[in-house]
């Protein structure tokens, strides 16, 4: 009897626990749930802690008909699926973020009534995939993002009768592949992102029906090729981005990428250039480069590859940005980069570079950064750059064989508009690092760029810059130490003429002012003599009549004795 009632109490529990979450759920408003009704002038909705679990069910009401609200957002919320009516209650919204809510998937007809919509972010939710014509009634919807769900597969009609679409996200899926019809009823699409899915091949006819489109992002996908007419009916493509790929080969029928093109971590040997702004192909196997129109032509970025020569690419008269670190282009001449006359940016990092000339960087007067990092430079002469790297903010020769710099100049006065300044990673003496790097050689606003030293090894520094110390019985480098004491020494003992000279001259003015004292002090002795006889003796205070002193009392006592 007893157990009868113990079981009977828990599927009591239980029962009462069901009904409890199997109930409705109302949706309402944060700003307004004390007044229980949305007021029609109000033009946002903002909902925070709104779960609902498989079994409950959405209710939307008390909201006046026909209010305004045109902005809705949850926060904190999880919905599983989008609420039934809600685009029939809030018939003017425009734009609805319902991401990280947990939803699942998106059913038909949800979207009928959502004429006014513009712009949706259904981001980072758990959907797998897209039915047929899900978003059939959103017709003004202009910007959708579905990045980081679950997004294995799109269907045909999947973004049918978004026939306004403007900029569609899909980062961050996991789709294979595109229906070469995806995008068919989307004429409009301009900006289409695409990146970490896994695509190892995309269609021409996926973006050959969109004439409008200026941006597509395929980053860190698995593509292996890119037909080249795939872009051949887009008349104003301005950026393709490709990189983290595993491209062999990248060429355009005769398509040009009005502003940039990504093309970093792929596999490519080489590259054709037609009439881009923006070029980077960092981290391939690029061997030969093929440029057409390159007026246009002013950022490049080959970092890492295989160039051996760069003769076509120091053609190109509009460079403002050069890369080409990283690259076996061995010894330059003279006149290397006469060409490249309105270069900013210079970065030469790890090229094999021996040797600079006097006259290399001499059409380069608006450069502000040089990077010859890395190279194998055993010497530095700072008057290879004088007259002409007058704008240099940033100059960096870290990892050479430097041990000293020749040259009449400073680097201060080498680069008056210095800001930061790299030379680690050298085999510069202590003594003379410090000489270098300290106020007036080099000015304490200027910031030292430091390159990190695997080696576990300690070492002395100046300024966190590493350097060499002399050992006290180092013949070789003996001759040096002792011209750089005798060198001290002498400046030492100019000083001291100098302060010897000074002190003699101070010797002479204070034996001048003491005889000046001195014939002061006498003078003033004399006259004060002087005056006081002439008043004494004005005074008759010497005349012997005076010296009597005539009294009739004393002498009648004279006459008593």
């Amino acid at each position: 009897m007893r157990i009868r009632n113990i079981w009977s109490l828990v599927l009591l529990v239980l029962a009462s626990s069901n009904c409890a979450v199997a109930g409705d759920v109302y949706l309402s408003c944060d700003e307004f749930e004390q007044h229980m009704y949305m007021d029609a002038n109000e033009a946002f909705c903002t909902v925070t802690g709104f779960i609902v679990t498989h079994s409950q069910n959405v209710v939307i009401k008390n909201f006046v008909p026909g209010n305004m609200v045109k902005f809705m957002k949850f926060y904190d919320s999880t919905l599983l699926y989008l609420p039934f009516h809600l685009f029939e209650t809030f018939t003017h919204l425009k734009t609805l973020d319902v991401s990280y809510t947990s939803i699942l998937e998106l059913t038909r007809n949800t979207f009928s009534a959502a004429s006014n919509l513009t712009y949706m972010n259904l981001s980072y939710n758990n959907m797998s995939s897209l039915q047929t014509s899900v978003f059939i009634g959103a017709n003004a919807l202009m910007r959708l993002d579905l990045s980081y769900n679950r997004i294995s597969l799109l269907s045909e009609n999947a973004f049918c009768g978004l026939h306004i679409l403007n900029k569609l996200q899909l980062n961050g899926n996991r789709l294979t592949e595109l229906h070469k019809d995806i995008f068919k009823d989307n004429e409009y699409l301009e900006s289409v992102s695409l990146e970490a899915n896994a695509l190892t091949y995309v269609e021409p006819e996926v973006f050959n029906r969109l004439r409008r489109i200026k941006e597509v992002n395929l980053n860190n996908n698995k593509l292996i090729r890119i037909h080249p007419d795939t872009f051949s009916e887009a008349a104003n493509l301005e950026s393709l981005l490709l990189a983290i790929n595993a491209l062999t080969a990248f060429q355009l029928t005769d398509k040009s990428i009005v502003h940039q093109l990504h093309l970093d971590y792929n596999h490519l040997t080489n590259l054709t250039i037609n009439a881009t702004r923006f070029v980077r192909a960092n981290y391939n196997n690029i061997s030969e480069i093929y440029i057409h129109q390159a007026l246009q032509l002013e950022t490049l970025e080959l970092r890492g590859n295989r160039l051996e020569s760069i003769a076509n690419i120091t053609n190109m008269t509009a460079l403002l940005h050069l890369d080409l670190s990283y690259n076996p282009i061995g010894p330059l001449s003279v006149s290397t980069f006469d060409q490249l006359k309105r270069l900013r940016n210079l970065y030469l990092r790890s090229n094999g570079i021996r040797e600079l000339e006097f006259g290399m960087f001499s059409k380069q007067k608006y450069l502000e950064i040089l990077d010859l990092s890395f190279n194998n430079l055993t010497s530095l002469n700072l008057d290879i750059f004088v007259p002409y790297l007058i704008n240099i903010k940033q100059f960096f020769v870290d990892g050479n064989s430097l041990s000293e710099l020749h040259g009449n100049r400073s680097f201060s006065q080498t680069f008056p508009l210095l800001q930061k300044l790299g030379i680690s990673r050298n085999r510069f003496n202590c003594s003379y690092l410090h000489r270098l790097i300290v106020s007036p050689n080099l000015l304490d606003t200027v910031t030292l760029h430091i390159e990190p030293d695997v080696s576990t090894e300690e070492t002395p520094h100046i300024r966190d810059v590493s350097c060499v110390s002399l050992p006290r019985n180092s013949s070789r480098e003996a001759p040096a130490a002792l011209e750089g004491s005798m060198m001290t020494l002498q400046t030492q003992l100019e000083l001291l003429r100098v302060h010897s000279h000074n002190l003699e001259l101070h010797l002479i003015f204070m034996k001048s002012f003491l005889y000046v004292i001195g014939a002061i002090v006498l003078i003033a002795m004399v006259a004060f003599v002087t005056l006081r006889y002439l008043k004494v003796r004005k005074s008759g205070r010497y005349d012997r009549r005076s010296i009597v002193f005539q009294s009739s009392a004393t002498m009648d006592a004279n006459l008593t004795l």
